[in-house]
């Protein structure tokens, strides 16, 4: 049954499964849990319907890469009491200590849009989230800077960029001309694999 060019593209179960396959996603084990019941009772009454031209592609794309980013966003956060990107904390003597970074606590499922064939991830910008010193087990990943950076708002997009870069790459591999686009307020750079997170611009105390 054919529809409309104004109907809204929803993929059947069958074929989300098979652009996890083709895209390369690698969803975890929990989503395939979720998503079983629905692909089984799917499969047996629908056809698989997998879109030929890049921009419905791109939009078969967002229904599972939107969902990724947005879980591996939430697997960033400091913890859930400080449910924060924390980039770096600036401890320069002048002042208490100063906690930098993204703030997560209000990440919304549809952070992503479409802007011809890029996927963009908006977040906002980077900034001092607090100036009390940090506790539990990821604190001594953080860097500790005794100079404030010159770009702090680049590092952050540089950390996210990487976060998201394995979905990047497998964006730009499958289809073409397509990029994974992540903003942090007004900045903005393109998320690959091969984008890694700057030391800090400055020596660690």
């Amino acid at each position: 049954m054919q529809t409309t060019a104004s109907k809204k593209f929803r993929p059947n179960g069958l074929m989300v499964f098979t652009i996890l396959i083709l895209l390369g996603l690698g969803g975890g084990a929990g989503f395939f849990r979720y998503k079983s019941a629905q692909v089984a009772e799917e499969m047996r009454d629908s056809s698989l319907e997998f879109p030929t031209t890049a921009e419905g592609r791109l939009k078969a794309w967002m229904e599972i890469g939107a969902s990724q980013i947005h879980r591996r966003l939430e697997i960033a956060r400091f913890s859930e009491q400080q449910p924060w990107l924390v980039i770096h904390v600036l401890d320069d003597g002048n002042g208490p200590q100063r906690v930098f970074g993204v703030d997560l606590s209000d990440l919304e499922t549809d952070l992503c849009r479409i802007e011809g064939m890029d996927v963009v991830m908006q977040l906002p910008a980077a900034t001092v989230l607090t100036t009390e010193a940090l506790t539990g087990s990821r604190v001594e990943r953080i860097p500790v800077l005794s100079v404030a950076p010159e770009d702090p708002q680049q590092l952050a997009l540089d950390k996210l960029a990487w976060l998201v870069g394995g979905l990047g790459s497998a964006l730009q591999r499958d289809i073409e001309g397509a990029r994974l686009r992540v903003c942090v307020g007004e900045n903005c750079g393109i998320a690959e694999e091969t984008v890694t997170p700057a030391a800090g611009g400055a020596e660690s105390s």
